[in-house]
């Protein structure tokens, strides 16, 4: 009878031991996924900031007629960005006129809609 205990006993050791391996194998290929998911993350973070300073380049040049070779200066080292869908002229107003308060002197609101109203506010 001890030997069949023990018998049983070592098979669920076994049983667990198998079973534990399987979680930490799991566990090690959540933990590679989740790693690879943060780096394209930061990479799709990086490739927006391009892109939105690409934009941002080009909408200025376009709005002050400059072409490639001229070189942009931006009055401040730190700029509002946002974007705006049907925002009420009060409140558009209030939020550039707040940031202005603030000290920044540059914005860069880009809206959803180019037949918004707010446009005209801006």
């Amino acid at each position: 009878a001890i030997e069949s205990k023990l018998g049983e006993m070592r098979y669920a050791s076994a049983e667990v031991e198998i079973k534990l391996s399987s979680v930490l194998a799991e566990q090690d290929h959540v933990s590679r996924a989740k790693a690879e998911l943060e780096e394209k993350q930061e990479e799709l973070r990086k490739a927006s900031l391009e892109i939105t300073a690409s934009l941002t380049s080009k909408q200025a040049r376009l709005r002050y007629g400059a072409d490639e070779s001229t070189e942009l200066h931006w009055d401040s080292d730190a700029a509002i960005v946002s974007t705006i869908r049907g925002a009420p002229p009060a409140a558009l107003r209030s939020f550039i006129l707040y940031h202005l308060h603030l000290g920044f002197s540059c914005m860069f609101l880009f809206f959803d809609d180019p037949t918004d109203s707010g446009i005209d506010t801006a």
